[in-house]
């Protein structure tokens, strides 16, 4: 399933659909304010979507506060190294509050943060990035990993396409299969990157893949003047989230019931961190 993407004449962004139940917008043209919003949260009680998530440059926040929404998570310098982007959500119902099984999880959070270490690798695993070649072996691997996800990471076709959009995918093999992958979702103009997509095989997990992942990403972003690298990370796994933490990523926020992953919507958490090329 699929959530619709819809780009105004004025150039704003946003999906919708059933499958997250929610409204996101990427991107908020000037032009567009006050208008989308208001036409945005008729949609949603409209197609009772129990979530509107949107995400803005400073000079939006005041409008969004008006229009009742409440700031979840922020990321400093975010674009080109020097604008902040918030990330504003309106609820509808009872989504607001976490889900009971999130709750434990949020609780045990902070301890993560005094509790870093990074487990040595046992074997000489090597991240190379990946091509089109490669787009069957993404695939099956997201497949065998998770039981649902936000985008259609099933098929080999979309994930060639955001190859075709700057978005580069990372991988570990181990003989000739692929165990592990992971992708940059590079935002060029804004000089920042999301750190996801995340997915090890099932036989291969704790043996600190994703860290070495994540390190070969990192140094590929600073080669091409990338400034701040995030992530959305579930509130769920805290093992993922404890690997960003090792490599020096800031708490910021937690979106709560956001994302359709894994067979339900879950809570995710705004981690990011700030380099210099």
């Amino acid at each position: 399933m699929k959530d619709y993407i819809v780009r105004t004449e004025f150039g704003s962004l946003y999906q919708h659909g059933a499958f997250n139940n929610r409204i996101y917008v990427k991107h908020l043209a000037d032009d567009d304010s006050h208008l989308l919003i208001d036409s945005l949260i008729c949609l949603a009680e409209k197609e009772y979507y129990t979530k509107i998530l949107v995400k803005v440059k400073q000079n939006k926040v005041t409008l969004l506060l008006l229009k009742g929404f409440k700031l979840e998570a922020m990321v400093p310098l975010f674009y080109r190294n020097k604008e902040a982007v918030f990330y504003m959500s309106r609820f509808f119902e009872s989504r607001a509050e976490l889900h009971p099984d999130e709750i434990s999880f949020f609780q045990e959070f902070p301890n993560l943060l005094f509790n870093k270490h990074v487990k040595p690798l046992t074997h000489d695993f090597q991240p190379v990035i990946l091509n089109k070649a490669h787009l069957l072996s993404i695939s099956a691997l997201f497949k065998l990993v998770f039981m649902s996800y936000p985008f259609p990471v099933y098929d080999p076709q979309y994930i060639g396409e955001t190859m075709d959009q700057d978005t580069i995918y990372f991988g570990i093999f181990y003989n000739d299969l692929l165990i592990a992958v992971s992708s940059c979702e590079i935002d060029i103009e804004g000089q920042n990157a999301e750190m996801t997509d995340f997915a090890v095989h099932p036989d291969f997990r704790g043996l600190g893949l994703a860290n070495c992942l994540l390190i070969e990403m990192e140094k590929i972003m600073k080669q091409r003047s990338i400034f701040c690298l995030y992530t959305i990370a579930r509130l769920r796994e805290p093992a993922m989230n404890k690997t960003f933490l090792n490599l020096g990523y800031n708490y910021s926020g937690t979106l709560i019931n956001n994302t359709q992953i894994s067979g339900s919507i879950q809570s995710m958490n705004v981690l990011y961190k700030n380099i210099q090329g």
